[in-house]
């Protein structure tokens, strides 16, 4: 028969043992949904901004002016949980996107699409802007010899 220390130190590294796995799924757990939220918050950020080129864009391009400059400021959390982020207006796969990604762990990213590169009026200047400060969107439009022009671009305030 076994004495009453063996089982006893059996039952307490049995009972840590629980103790550490429970901990390191939690952490695993709490880790995952976290990136979760993130992610989310960082599509809404690329849908803000795309929602506003878009919205620049159209009224661009439905204005009678032969020339015009319109900016808008885009106010953006500063951080996400604590984490640095950037926005890119960039091509893929053929299309135009705005990216919202971590700067720490670049895979964790939201996108919006905004358009097909096929379109022959709107020239898409590639950038990276790292957020801290509100974000200026910029939409120029030229008319030059009945030819319609225009260039979107994202720009930090300040």
């Amino acid at each position: 028969m076994p004495s009453v220390s063996v089982v006893h130190a059996i039952g307490m590294l049995s009972t840590l043992t629980i103790f550490m796995v429970i901990s390191v799924a939690s952490v695993i757990y709490v880790s995952s949904m976290t990136q979760v939220v993130v992610k989310s918050q960082l599509e809404e950020v690329a849908a803000k901004v795309s929602t506003t080129i878009v919205d620049l864009t159209v009224l661009a391009a439905n204005s009678k002016s032969e020339s015009l400059v319109i900016e808008k400021r885009v106010n953006v959390p500063a951080s996400l949980n604590d984490n640095a982020y950037s926005v890119l207006l960039m091509e893929s796969d053929g299309m135009w996107k705005v990216v919202a990604r971590l700067d720490s762990q670049p895979t964790v990213s939201g996108e919006a699409v905004l358009w097909d590169e096929s379109s022959q009026t709107l020239k898409v200047i590639p950038t990276v802007v790292p957020t801290g400060k509100p974000l200026i969107v910029r939409c120029e439009k030229t008319i030059v010899d009945g030819k319609l022009s225009m260039t979107v671009q994202i720009l930090m305030s300040g």
